[in-house]
């Protein structure tokens, strides 16, 4: 049971670091240079950590539970996915920027027979009443399904049975939700306090479009020279 609880802590742990991981950073980045304040921030960041979490426990947990491996050529089709996202997220954001500038990105749309205004381009599901902005939360099932295979294949390794690998990956997509939630948090903190201007938000914004769009190139790049080489 200690060494249970030990595992337990420690994939928390390691499910905060995998949160902060390039990609993952640069993708939410994007959408998060289109917020006005750090709770709007950390919802963009639950909402990707959830979607994670979900392609986590809903494809993880199937293998674990009958015992497969994804094949490899799978996981690389996902991270030229993620590569070609990052390079439209990029893309759009450097538009965005040049497009919007002072006026910011605001999106009107109606739920049961009411309009309503947000202070932000993404649409969103609601579940309840509950909001999740629908482009992290994709970006998170995708962002999930290309490290899926991988954490199976470890926790099917290393795990004494079924129902403790699929607690671990719980715990580990929990500490990704608080992971990412509580750096987009302090994004979104950041350009409250400092980023005040409309100039520095349109830069900000735009030096966000830039990363992605690179890091995205170089992910195409790689993942599609592995899958060549296969």
């Amino acid at each position: 049971m200690g060494m249970f609880s030990f595992a337990s802590v420690l994939g928390f742990l390691i499910g905060m670091r995998h949160a902060i991981e390039p990609d993952h950073i640069a993708a939410v980045s994007t959408i998060v240079s289109s917020e006005k304040s750090a709770r709007r921030a950390a919802r963009v960041g639950l909402a990707w950590g959830i979607g994670h979490t979900l392609a986590l426990l809903a494809v993880g947990g199937t293998l674990l539970v009958l015992r497969l491996e994804l094949p490899g050529w799978f996981s690389l089709v996902a991270e030229l996915c993620v590569g070609l996202v990052l390079v439209g997220l990029g893309a759009a954001s450097i538009r965005r920027s040049l497009k919007e500038g002072r006026r910011g990105p605001h999106h009107r749309h109606l739920h049961h027979g009411k309009e309503h205004t947000h202070s932000a381009v993404d649409p969103h599901v609601h579940v309840g009443r509950f909001v999740l902005a629908a482009r992290p939360l994709f970006l998170g099932l995708l962002h999930g399904l290309a490290g899926t295979g991988a954490l199976a294949a470890m926790v099917l390794a290393s795990m004494p049975d079924i129902a403790s690998g699929v607690l671990y990956m719980a715990v580990f997509g929990l500490g990704s939700i608080v992971g990412m939630t509580i750096l987009t948090g302090i994004m979104g903190k950041t350009m409250q306090d400092v980023l005040r201007g409309a100039r520095a938000r349109v830069a900000f914004q735009s030096v966000a479009g830039v990363l992605s769009l690179v890091l995205g190139i170089v992910w195409v790049y790689v993942s599609a020279v592995a899958l060549g080489g296969r």
